[in-house]
């Protein structure tokens, strides 16, 4: 792993995406959400109800909700479990037959249920590979040169298929959707590398580099993208998929992104000023090209300003449980300050955020905090301590199997 990093140890292990929180804004929510079953899981809610709510707002996210509910259960451990996986299966037949035979239901809900459907099949057979040539981890990256195959792979990796073609499936929408995923990437970038799994993009985007400043630069092209985007084209649903991944991983009891931060002490003029494009970001937008970065406290400054103009706008009410209970508690830390909030206290308002309404509204507050986030090099620190990451288990180690246990790592 690359020796310009530090962080303090043990670092947060990566979790495989089942887990429950106790916090009581999060429990509440579930309870007036009328949740049931498996969607009761935090990190179930977050992957759908959350996500889904978030980028399509309307009634559709129910149903894409529900086929995403199996999914992601079929993925984290239904692979090990034949009934497990019968009655997830039967579960989204259901759902894509109720879709079918709505009366609301177009052309348009058919097909998106179809890609879906694809799609989920193929990382279903991605895990049914890894689980059948079980090897060693071992740092391991891989390198793609050729930026529009693997905008479209990591199309499919993502389980983006779908808001890509709602996009207009252009080269644009493959960029932002595809590499856009940068935005997770990021954070998973040290636990991807440290046990073999092969599909981070940010490699083939530093071209084969960890070095801090290839690094910088897609860390920078990825915030001008989202402001780009803020500014321009907010709603449209393949930048919102990008969006609401941020809100995530910060919501899923899975990545740790604000306990990885807690694990540095990154000066404050370790923030990282954007590189906005001129025009919607293509491919190339979000690779290394060597263009210098700019570093320091200007790049706190304006998101600290952001975040001020934000709060004079008189935001949502779960907007501004977010910026109390999570982004200004960041924005300290980054400042100098010592502390910062425990998983469990900002869960709930962040998914509370996700499905608010009015959609609108809430999807212009939610790029500000995101970028807020980002500019002010809270992820930053939180991509830079991943990268101290060492696994000793076996590859691809990201869900609930029998080798994922905390030991495995440091």
């Amino acid at each position: 792993m690359p020796s310009w990093c530090s962080a303090r140890k043990p670092l947060a292990p990566k979790l495989s995406g089942v887990a429950v929180a106790s916090d009581p804004t999060a429990v509440n929510l579930f309870t007036g959400e009328d949740c049931q079953g498996p969607i009761l899981n935090t990190s179930v809610f977050a992957m759908t109800s959350g996500y889904n709510r978030g980028v399509y707002g309307g009634s559709i996210s129910g149903l894409w909700s529900t086929m995403d509910a199996s999914f992601v259960m079929d993925y984290s451990i239904g692979v090990h479990s034949a009934a497990m996986a019968d009655k997830l299966t039967i579960a989204f037949a259901d759902a894509a037959a109720a879709a079918e035979k709505s009366a609301y239901a177009g052309p348009h809900i058919t097909d998106i249920s179809l890609v879906k459907g694809c799609n989920y099949s193929c990382l279903r057979q991605k895990t049914v590979i890894e689980d059948s040539h079980p090897i060693p981890s071992r740092p391991t990256m891989v390198v793609w040169n050729d930026l529009a195959r693997l905008a479209r792979y990591k199309l499919a990796d993502a389980v983006f298929c779908h808001v890509y073609y709602d996009g207009g499936g252009s080269e644009h929408m493959a960029a932002i959707a595809g590499l856009g995923c940068v935005a997770h990437d990021w954070i998973d970038l040290g636990a991807d590398v440290a046990c073999g799994e092969v599909s981070n993009i940010i490699p083939s985007l530093t071209r084969g580099s960890l070095e801090e400043a290839p690094l910088a630069e897609v860390y920078a092209r990825i915030i001008g993208a989202m402001i780009w985007y803020r500014e321009n084209d907010p709603y449209n649903p393949a930048a919102n998929c990008l969006l609401f991944t941020h809100w995530w991983q910060l919501s899923n009891c899975r990545h740790r992104p604000v306990t990885l931060l807690g694990r540095t002490d990154l000066p404050v003029d370790a923030g990282i000023v954007p590189i906005v494009p001129d025009e919607r970001p293509p491919l190339e937008h979000f690779r290394a090209n060597g263009t210098k970065v700019e570093r320091g406290e200007r790049a706190l400054a304006s998101a600290e300003a952001r975040l001020e103009a934000l709060i004079a706008s008189d935001p949502l009410p779960e907007t501004r449980a977010v910026i109390d209970l999570l982004v200004k508690p960041v924005l300290a830390y980054v400042r100098g300050g010592d502390t910062l909030p425990s998983e469990n206290e900002y869960v709930g308002a962040t998914l509370a955020a996700q499905v608010a309404y009015p959609q609108d509204q809430k999807i212009l507050e939610m790029w500000d905090l995101a970028i807020v986030m980002w500019e002010c090099g809270a992820l930053w620190a939180s991509g830079v301590a991943g990268l101290c990451y060492t696994h000793a288990g076996l590859s691809n180690c990201d869900r609930a199997r029998k080798d994922l246990s905390d030991s495995t790592w440091s």
